[in-house]
């Protein structure tokens, strides 16, 4: 059952949490892609009649979820942990633990080249796409 706030709080302060550990995120940084987008065309049946016809697109139905991290020395030991299981062919488990929506994502791997920022404000930003959980 739907907490009461479930129609009005919105979505702002997730906890992120990788492979069982609770990663402190940048505040407005996490974005997740929900997958499951179709092919939309339209059919003629002669003589002017027409009609819809879709697909679900297979190459669309990878999960995609990003977020920053601080670059402290405890981030940037993880994302290189991470990174390295990904080399050796270990996934990760990614939990988005929110009371209203949480989601779970599974053989997650980084999906692009994550760079740190050595500087005051420095950041981590991180990509993962894998299987959403439903």
């Amino acid at each position: 059952m739907p907490s009461a706030q479930y129609n009005t709080r919105v979505l702002s302060t997730p906890q992120i949490i990788v492979n069982g550990q609770v990663w402190p995120i940048i505040p407005n940084s996490l974005v997740v892609r929900i997958p499951g987008d179709a092919k939309v065309r339209a059919v003629s049946a002669g003589g002017g009649a027409t009609d819809t016809v879709y697909g679900v697109d297979a190459t669309n139905l990878l999960a995609h979820v990003k977020f920053e991290v601080a670059n402290t020395a405890q981030n940037y030991d993880r994302v290189r942990k991470v990174k390295s299981d990904m080399i050796d062919g270990i996934t990760a488990t990614v939990q988005i633990a929110d009371p209203d929506e949480p989601l779970a994502f599974q053989l997650m791997v980084f999906s692009r080249d994550t760079e740190a920022s050595w500087k005051a404000d420095g950041m981590i930003p991180i990509e993962f796409e894998g299987s959403w959980v439903r």
